[in-house]
């Protein structure tokens, strides 16, 4: 299995498909790089594509610290990427992902060709919940899973696709796997940061791909406002569709991901 080691003695778990120009998937809340093995299964004809565990995550290792914090954790990714040698590639975000993208852009701008916010925001207080009712669904194992189940997905998409119960599962699953602290450490991470009044220095061409009925990260409060504020971005809503819209309706995210990558982005 691809590690990445770090200076301070953490392991960062990684896989890449395809080649061509790189694109990089970060996750959202105790999410895991293949989360987006929809995308790079029809991406990796042209692009190479990089997933990757956060810090607190999937395979990657799980300190015991109060915060996984958003610098941080760009600043992880940035060790990734240095591994593999890349030095420029568009960025993709879904939810709390979105911010650490963000965060990666702006300490690294050279480094960033565009940014793809799926289910995204650029500020917690953005958000439908609030960190300390998060943090008490978190107490338990099964508190973790009701937030999948009851607050994360769209309902039609476990009505409608064929698929759905095994991708919910699956993603009940993975964030039901971690500890505890690295539970908390996440929640406290993704309120804990303002990108809003720092959107107007984002450069580089975004793509804003969101649910129109993603409960924890609202339309008008969220994908409205980065649409706003963002220079040049696009905005894709996706009809019937909640937080993780990438999975349950994959062929439209798709699409308007290609069409945007091949207009916009200068290899």
């Amino acid at each position: 299995m691809p590690f990445v080691n770090t200076a301070d003695g953490l392991e960062l778990y990684y896989e890449v498909e395809g080649d061509g120009f790189p694109l990089v998937f970060t996750h959202g809340n105790e999410g895991f790089g293949r989360q987006y093995y929809l995308q790079a299964r029809i991406l990796s004809r042209k692009y190479k594509c990089i997933m990757h565990d956060l810090r607190g995550c999937g395979l990657s290792s799980k300190p015991d610290v109060e915060v996984y914090d958003v610098k941080e954790q760009a600043a992880y990714l940035h060790t990734i990427l240095t591994e593999l040698g890349v030095k420029r590639a568009v960025h993709f975000g879904h939810s709390w992902g979105g911010g650490i993208s963000l965060q990666y852009f702006f300490d690294y701008p050279g480094e960033v060709a565009g940014i793809v916010f799926i289910g995204s925001y650029s500020a917690g207080n953005q958000l439908a919940v609030s960190e300390a009712d998060v943090l008490k669904f978190y107490e338990t194992i099964q508190g973790r899973r009701e937030v999948f189940t009851t607050l994360v997905a769209h309902e039609k998409f476990y009505k409608y696709n064929p698929y759905g119960d095994e991708i919910g599962t699956l993603l009940w699953k993975e964030a039901c796997k971690g500890p505890i602290y690295a539970a908390n450490a996440i929640c406290k991470a993704f309120f804990r940061y303002d990108f809003t009044p720092r959107l107007s220095e984002v450069k580089v061409p975004t793509l804003i791909i969101h649910g129109d009925d993603d409960k924890p990260c609202p339309f008008e409060t969220c994908a409205k406002v980065l649409n706003e504020k963002l220079p040049d971005s696009r905005l894709v809503v996706v009809k019937d569709a909640g937080h993780f819209c990438h999975m349950e309706k994959p062929e439209i995210a798709n699409e308007a991901i290609w069409d945007w990558l091949e207009e916009k982005i200068k290899q």
